[in-house]
């Protein structure tokens, strides 16, 4: 138990500073590229952004996928088993979703607090009404991603790299189907 718990020590803190060189980096594109357009177009006034949550999306994918190969090479190495290792992930996916997902929630109503027009992904489905709601589902979607992220990487670990060219065609070929029955069922009439 000692090692599990110096493990997920070791994972939480390592990301801990990573998640503050994230957002810096963010909010330092976004405060530049407000600027710039203001600046160009001589007006802040119809300057914004929306759905910042999608970036915060992006970095929790790539760290599932990424993840993977280092933290287990070196956790193996030190012997680890595989079971503290999976335990050891799902803690830092946990940890860090729940992290962002706090951020994303305060960031999201402080802007649309400010400014009426900004929208982020849980208010454009649901409304500003519940922030505890709006916590939760960030969360489970960022968790969601690194989970199955890291589960795409393992199966291509273990098929091979060989393999793996007709694994993306297949997956290639069955999100044309989903999409296709979404796009089907969101055109179809509606009886009214």
């Amino acid at each position: 138990m000692n090692k599990l718990k110096s493990i997920i020590q070791y994972e939480c803190m390592t990301s801990f500073k990573y998640i503050w060189i994230f957002y810096a980096i963010q909010y330092a594109i976004v405060g530049l590229i407000t600027l710039i357009i203001g600046i160009v177009s001589g007006s802040f006034e119809n300057v914004g952004t929306n759905c910042l949550e999608i970036n915060t999306l992006f970095f929790v994918s790539i760290l599932g996928a990424l993840g993977f190969k280092e933290d287990f090479k070196t956790l193996i190495q030190n012997g680890f088993t595989r079971k503290y290792i999976f335990i050891a992930a799902l803690s830092l996916f946990s940890f860090m979703s729940g992290i962002m997902a706090f951020i994303d929630t305060v960031v999201g109503n402080f802007l649309h607090y400010f400014n009426k027009d900004y929208t982020s992904l849980y208010s454009g489905i649901y409304g500003y009404d519940n922030i505890v709601m709006n916590w939760l589902w960030l969360f489970l979607v960022y968790v969601m991603f690194c989970c199955l992220l890291y589960l795409t990487i393992l199966i291509i670990n273990k098929i091979g790299k060989h393999s793996v060219a007709s694994l993306v065609w297949v997956v290639y070929k069955i999100c044309c189907i989903v999409f296709h029955m979404i796009n089907h069922l969101i055109t179809w009439p509606r009886m009214s």
